[in-house]
């Protein structure tokens, strides 16, 4: 875990990258992997082109199919919560959004999939372009008429989309609207702008424009003052995106004069969720990316998976009634994802209780009890409410408003400018 958050490390194999790349004498070529019924596909296809002409590089456009199972564990909320998502993000990337309500339905995606899998590389932009705002627009214009007249057979369509699967497990991603060069991957418009910022330090961009991913919100500076918010926050002490968000929950909630509610979630791998490798590694490096640009660092990692994380939530309950809970699980990841540290011991925690200006004797009556099961179980229940299953969460609260629940460390800016529409 150390290692796939190792930014030196990256930097590194970056450089051999390149040098193996130099020596056999290849393009600096970026494979982009598209899903048909994937609305974050249809925002990233709207910004290929600028992608191509802004940048001296070689794209190579890839269709794939759904992620694996093992890939989203809650596929049904996947789906919900992913076109409610691009909808809400798609206007500050300037980006045209979806217009249906639900997602498309399997045989339009797949008569999208014949047509394209027949369509010349030189066309395939454009026809995925054309085609995804029918779809996604709820504006299919004679699909059964074009299938017939430009598609390939359902067999042909499925192998094609079949070695696109491939060709992204190769190159260890699981999603689609994802970038890859030279052994990293890039989901969707949220970290195209790390793509861009290495293609710009490799020479690469043709104008000095600005990097096509930047997004026109702006968040003002000044604190503003409003009673009335509530934020719940569910966090998990295994979730390395949770661990770079605490430093902007704390600072968001100052800033609004916003009543934070603490619910932490059990880790999914003891939720009897299963996290392929691949995903796994991806999760860290890129949690590790995004960190440092908001000056958190990963440093040693040591995981809390089980007893270490059930010993340090039977005592989050009392902490919480001290006003500590949110100082204590962020101090617990700090030693899990950056001091690599056992949280499981008592010395640990009897430390960290007293820097917390609290009274050890009292906190360790309450060690390893079960009764913060029920407690974790409520709050994931309520997470899901809002079809969400991963941390970490937020569910904004506000009089004569409905609540507005988003999910990620990188919608943090979505949240503000939620709370700047209600101000």
């Amino acid at each position: 875990m150390t290692r796939f958050a190792n930014l030196e490390l990256q930097n590194k194999r970056r450089l051999l990258l390149e040098k193996k790349r130099n020596e056999d004498g290849r393009p600096h070529e970026v494979i982009y992997f598209h899903s048909v019924s994937d609305p974050y596909s249809y925002l990233v296809l709207q910004k290929l082109e600028s992608l191509k002409t802004t940048y001296n590089i070689n794209l190579n456009f890839v269709l794939v199919g759904e992620p694996p199972p093992l890939a989203t564990p809650e596929p049904e909320f996947y789906k919900i919560y992913s076109l409610i998502d691009a909808k809400r993000i798609a206007p500050f990337y300037n980006t045209k959004p979806p217009k249906i309500e639900v997602m498309p339905n399997h045989k339009e995606v797949k008569q999208i999939e014949q047509i394209l899998t027949n369509t010349p590389n030189d066309m395939l932009l454009p026809k995925s372009m054309d085609l995804a705002h029918q779809l996604w627009q709820g504006d299919l214009k004679d699909l059964e008429k074009q299938v017939k007249e430009f598609g390939t057979s359902e067999d042909i369509a499925s192998q094609v989309i079949k070695e696109g699967d491939i060709q992204r497990q190769q190159k260890k991603h699981y999603l689609g609207a994802v970038f890859h060069y030279e052994g990293e991957n890039y989901w969707g418009l949220d970290r195209l702008y790390h793509l861009e910022n290495r293609l710009t330090k490799l020479g690469l961009q043709i104008s000095n424009s600005p990097f096509i991913s930047t997004r026109s919100y702006v968040s003002p500076k000044e604190k503003v003052k409003k009673e009335g918010f509530v934020l719940e926050f569910y966090p998990s002490l295994n979730s390395p995106y949770t661990y770079i968000s605490f430093n902007r929950v704390k600072k968001l909630t100052e800033k609004y004069s916003i009543k934070l509610k603490i619910k932490p979630v059990l880790p999914m791998l003891m939720r009897n969720m299963k996290i392929p490798g691949s995903k796994g590694a991806y999760i860290l490096n890129d949690a590790s990316r995004e960190g440092k640009e908001v000056g958190v660092k990963f440093n040693k990692i040591l995981t809390p998976i089980g007893k270490p994380a059930e010993r340090a939530y039977s005592l989050f309950m009392w902490v919480n009634d001290q006003d500590k809970g949110f100082e204590y699980l962020h101090r617990l990841m700090v030693a899990s994802f950056h001091d690599g540290k056992n949280i499981y011991k008592i010395n640990f925690l009897n430390k960290l209780i007293q820097e917390l200006g609290l009274n050890w004797e009292e906190a360790e009556i309450h060690l390893d009890n079960d009764r913060w099961r029920h407690l974790l179980e409520k709050n994931r229940l309520d997470m899901y409410d809002s079809s969400i299953w991963g941390v970490p969460a937020f569910k904004l609260i506000s009089q004569n408003a409905e609540d507005f629940s988003i999910w990620g460390q990188d919608r943090l800016w979505l949240l503000e400018n939620e709370i700047l529409s209600r101000v």
